[in-house]
């Protein structure tokens, strides 16, 4: 259910950018996020410290564990992609797996039957 939800506030977003006219988004951002405000409520209970030179693409709870995948985009060269476990309490991420940033990209994971996937190119 809440993949569908993401999926569909994804998809307004993208079409209502389509069809503003406005150049540079702006003023389209503004008018979705008061949209959005009147249909989905929201309460910020907690904000938690990262590591800001993390390119986080996917983040996933297991086992009470923060589980983390970083890419590593080209135009940002401090950047590697790795899965590790990022600690709440005080920002630190413990690198497990390192890829090759020559070779693979990191992208989102995902966790079945105990074991963890991570999508690459």
């Amino acid at each position: 259910m809440l993949r569908a939800v993401i999926f569909l506030l994804l998809l307004i977003h993208i079409l209502s950018g389509c069809i503003s006219g406005d150049s540079d988004g702006e003023n389209a951002d503004r008018d979705l996020s008061t949209h959005f405000e009147n249909v989905i409520s929201y309460t910020t209970v907690n904000i938690y410290d990262h590591d800001t030179s993390l390119f986080t693409e996917g983040l996933i709870f297991y086992k009470g564990l923060l589980f983390e995948s970083t890419g590593s985009p080209d135009d940002i060269p401090y950047t590697q992609s790795r899965i590790g476990i990022s600690d709440l309490q005080t920002g630190k991420f413990t690198e497990k797996v390192r890829l090759d940033k020559h070779a693979y990209f990191g992208e989102g994971i995902a966790i079945l039957n105990d074991s963890l996937y991570q999508l690459t190119y």
